[in-house]
């Protein structure tokens, strides 16, 4: 009985061992490590983007101003913006833009001052469509008071906007699904949710 008891003594320490392990490696495995904060920020709103953007139907902001005959697809960005995540964005609504008429979207953008705007239109000439220079505030949505980054959205002729949609660079193909999804459903003839 003595050597039995040494027996589950010893197996209950191992069993204790391994499960204390394996605990604490799936913890770390959770835990957000400070140098990759940024990364798992973007993950998350990444995520939050994608469901809330793709399937919001129910989901949308009132707008200051700007009230239309028509919906329009709107890319908002600010000279705050990461300059590669606006440049993306601008090259993705550059590829859209070609299957629309220039009357179904606008390109806005806040810059410290005029000049800045001027340079922005000089060193972007590349892009076929118009770029306007707006207040920082022009909409009043919470996205344009981070301006953390470049978004897109539809506003709608009763001043609403819906389908936010924050693009990321690092899932191109994300923002082109979406770009197509809104594409289809409001700016094709055939749709009657386009009128």
């Amino acid at each position: 009985m003595n050597q039995f008891g040494r027996l589950i003594v010893i197996l209950t320490f191992v069993n204790l061992g391994i499960l204390a392990f394996s605990f604490f490696s799936k913890k770390e495995e959770y835990s957000i490590q400070p140098e990759s904060n940024k990364n798992n920020e973007m993950y998350l709103l990444q995520k939050i983007s994608y469901n809330n953007a793709l399937l919001d139907d129910g989901v949308y902001v009132r707008t200051k101003n700007w009230k239309r005959s028509d919906p329009i697809l709107v890319l908002r960005f600010s000279f705050r913006n990461c300059e590669q995540c606006k440049v993306s964005a601008l090259f993705e609504m550059e590829k859209v833009s070609k299957s629309m008429n220039h009357g179904q979207f606008k390109v806005l953008g806040s810059f410290m001052n005029e000049k800045d705007f001027l340079v922005f239109k000089q060193n972007e000439k590349r892009f076929s469509f118009p770029i306007e220079n707006v207040p920082e505030n022009i909409f009043g949505l919470a996205n344009e008071q981070s301006a953390a980054y470049p978004f897109f959205f539809v506003l709608f002729p009763d001043g609403t906007a819906r389908h936010v949609f924050i693009p990321m660079k690092e899932d191109v193909e994300r923002t082109r699904r979406y770009l197509e999804i809104i594409r289809q459903k409001y700016f094709i003839q055939d749709n009657p949710e386009s009128k």
